[in-house]
């Protein structure tokens, strides 16, 4: 049987990132399983051209700036969308890994642009109208309907697109996200400080400084440098900015442990980075998060350790505990590392998209 084509389309992807992706310098989850999509018969593609804003496209920005209240809100890439058109049309799958890319394609296919069906991956469409209605909550609200299958990565948030969003329960499907087990794996000596990591906007930073002010040993942090804007930095902490995919394998698998301080969230924040610090063999302290409370199978004390967003005593006394106690840092990281191998690897996410795409192409 032919390969049917599928084409990913991601919110952006820079050039670093794809060359890596294509050297095997990066991780397949970093791309949504595609080479696991591929390995599964489909003729699996990515593109995310568009986001080199030139000429008339600033016009198209500054609508999208205009719908997403300067970023406050999930954005509605235009742009992006008008330059992909003519790789819609002659695919026979799309697949948006976020919201902002997915609606205005979307609203191409219903002005009958092209005709493939739409798949997208929603991260943080509920968050964004949590406390807004009116016209473009309901625009919104329409398009993202009428896809073949809004996939979330949180049961939380596939209860709300029910819910609130008032989309088909069967249109709506949780799938849990899966890593790349084989890049991010046990490995050095673990014996480096603990290790605190990411760039998504849900990081709790302040409730991490409140939490180890007075902490003596050295903490190391990974972060995008205006996220730490107003956080008074403690003296204990290292910080430094994003690295590359192997160099944040190689810093996870050197750490005692891993802190992910998280603020309240129904989506994915720190999902990503909990999972690939537990392929990694750690044990994570990590915010007990809506997004994270259900559907990944954690037990606390056996394969993470928990704390309540924005409680920085629970989690001053969780760093203590596994800093004082390297045992227990073995056996929730081997349990951890077991977890992921069972159901959260990309070959386990890669399945249940392929059975996704499947149906929507019947």
């Amino acid at each position: 049987m032919t390969s049917r084509k599928v084409l990913f389309v991601y919110n952006r992807v820079r050039s670093e990132r794809a060359a890596a992706f294509a050297a095997g310098l990066a991780p397949d989850d970093s791309l949504y399983g595609l080479h696991a999509i591929r390995e599964r018969g489909f003729d699996a593609e990515f593109d995310d051209i568009g986001h080199d804003i030139r000429g008339i496209g600033r016009l198209y920005k500054a609508a999208d700036d205009a719908l997403s209240g300067g970023g406050r809100r999930i954005g509605f890439h235009w742009w992006q969308a008008k330059r992909l058109l003519p790789r819609l049309r002659s695919a026979d799958l799309v697949f948006a890994t976020a919201d902002s890319s997915a609606l205005p394609i979307l609203w191409l296919r219903r002005r009958g642009l092209f005709r493939a069906p739409v798949v997208y991956g929603s991260i943080g469409l509920t968050q964004s109208f949590s406390d807004v209605r009116g016209a473009l909550f309901r625009w919104y609200r329409e398009l993202a309907g009428s896809a073949a299958r809004v996939v979330a990565f949180s049961m939380r948030e596939r209860d709300e697109l029910v819910t609130r969003f008032g989309m088909d329960g069967g249109r709506a499907v949780f799938v849990p996200f899966g890593v790349d087990a084989s890049f991010y794996r046990p490995g050095g000596t673990g014996d480096a400080p603990p290790l605190a990591f990411g760039l998504d906007p849900m990081r709790d930073w302040p409730t991490l400084a409140a939490a180890t002010r007075e902490f003596t040993g050295p903490i190391d942090v990974i972060a995008i440098p205006d996220r730490l804007d107003g956080t008074a930095i403690p003296p204990s902490w290292r910080v430094s900015p994003p690295v590359d995919f192997a160099a944040l394998a190689a810093r996870i698998a050197a750490a005692k442990f891993v802190i992910l301080p998280v603020r309240e969230n129904p989506y994915t924040g720190a999902t990503i980075s909990l999972l690939s610090a537990m392929a990694c063999g750690k044990a994570v302290i990590v915010s007990r998060t809506s997004a994270l409370a259900e559907g990944y199978g954690l037990t606390p004390g056996d394969n993470v350790v928990f704390v309540e967003p924005g409680d920085a005593e629970g989690l001053r006394a969780s760093i203590h505990r596994l800093s004082t106690d390297p045992a227990l840092c073995a056996r929730i990281g081997a349990a951890a590392r077991a977890h992921v191998e069972h159901a959260y690897t990309v070959d386990h996410m890669a399945d249940r998209f392929a059975a996704i795409f499947r149906e929507a192409l019947a």
